[in-house]
């Protein structure tokens, strides 16, 4: 039985970060997080997968595979090694799906993990970026024409916090659905500011999830919704 978990982190400005998310997240959801800090370790595997990196890259790989790790032991899942795939994506046990951000902040460098089992979601995304960080000249490479109208309609101070809600959704979104759709293929749309609620679709597939901005901070978290079976039949 899947469970949900309480949020890893220790004291700090990242703390707040991970209890957001993780209030973001579905209940059944496994979850973990924290600042990074020295002394996390890999297996061989995992090392080998890893290939070639600096010593910062090596520390945020094993800081990632921790909190996955952790996240997916919630849910009954334990994994000795999460290697990395082609696409440098953690492999999963086959009935798992799960996600892995990070972000380098004042307070360190945050990272986040969240799995679910796919009897409860079809996919789920995390992601936490550096709000300031969305500029206005990339706009336009990710935002759809109705994303657009709905971002200049806003006055000018709220329209950088608009978009960066609207590059995590996407972001968040992204890693949900994916390998099916490209960032500027799904379609977001935010839903009322004071919950953060957010729906996105992209070629039949849909997410529901949260987004927010939190001091320098623009987070989000969904998960893929299930199809629903035709009548009289089942998901195996």
């Amino acid at each position: 039985m899947s469970q949900s978990v309480k949020t890893d982190v220790r004291p700090g400005a990242g703390a707040g970060t991970g209890a957001l998310l993780r209030a973001f997240l579905p209940r059944f959801c496994g979850f973990s997080a924290g600042v990074i800090k020295p002394g996390y370790s890999m297996t061989t595997k995992e090392r080998q997968s890893l290939g070639v990196a600096d010593e910062w890259r090596r520390t945020e790989f094993a800081a990632g595979r921790h909190h996955l790790r952790k996240a997916l032991a919630a849910l009954g899942r334990p994994a000795p090694d999460l290697v990395s795939g082609g696409d440098g994506a953690p492999v999963l046990p086959a009935d798992v799906v799960a996600s892995i951000t990070h972000v380098r902040g004042t307070f360190g460098t945050f990272v986040a993990a969240a799995a679910a089992l796919l009897v409860d979601a079809g996919g789920v995304g995390i992601d936490v970026e550096e709000a300031a960080g969305v500029e206005p000249e990339l706009w336009l490479r990710f935002l759809q024409p109705d994303e657009w109208r709905e971002a200049v309609r806003l006055p000018v101070t709220e329209r950088r916090e608009h978009v960066a809600r609207v590059w995590c959704a996407k972001e968040a979104a992204f890693k949900a659905l994916r390998p099916r759709c490209e960032l500027r293929d799904i379609h977001v749309v935010l839903g009322d500011l004071a919950t953060g609620a957010f729906t996105g679709e992209c070629l039949g597939a849909h997410v529901e999830g949260r987004a927010a901005t939190a001091g320098p901070l623009a987070l989000a978290a969904c998960v893929a919704l299930r199809p629903r079976p035709a009548l009289g039949t089942a998901f195996r």
